[in-house]
């Protein structure tokens, strides 16, 4: 309860500032998942979202001062810690390519008990081109050694707030 209200705080802060908030939601079917035992595996997944004119994103606004907020369902299972999830994540790492770009976030949860090991990753990337297509790449790794059970990680973006 109290991660939701400072988020909500935090968002509400950053709308006072924003020149322009923009909110891209849709029928993706971007969910990726993943479960391993015995080691590490992984899944990275493109899913094409729009081009910026559909949702209203100009190129030349995004900059290091955009912020990018993925929101869905981001889970993660480790038999050692149990069940973990995420509602949001900020997409903090900004890089400006040539022909596009991107805004990275991540979220990872790692359980050790005595030799055991178990790792849930998850990556989220939201690229801008300039030919305007916008899209997102969906990553996920899960791994396990010498546990009886798997670790599972599973991501579905079902919105993402683009804010100026």
């Amino acid at each position: 309860m109290f991660k939701e209200i400072v988020y909500l705080f935090i968002l509400a802060f950053i709308l006072s500032e924003a020149r322009q908030y923009n909110v891209i939601t849709g029928s993706w079917n971007n969910e990726v998942k993943k479960c391993a035992s015995g080691g590490g595996q992984s899944i990275e997944y493109p899913f094409k979202l729009g081009t910026l004119e559909s949702l209203s994103v100009k190129y030349e606004d995004l900059d290091s001062n955009t912020t990018v907020v993925a929101s869905g369902e981001i889970y993660s299972f480790s038999q050692a810690l149990g069940e973990r999830d995420e509602k949001a994540i900020y997409l903090r790492d900004y890089k400006d390519e040539d022909t596009f770009k991107s805004y990275l976030g991540k979220f990872d949860y790692t359980a050790v008990c005595g030799w055991a090991k178990q790792i849930c990753f998850t990556k989220f990337t939201l690229k801008f081109h300039k030919t305007g297509e916008v899209e997102l790449l969906n990553y996920v790794y899960a791994a396990s050694w010498g546990a009886v059970s798997c670790a599972e990680t599973k991501a579905y973006v079902r919105k993402i707030e683009v804010i100026n």
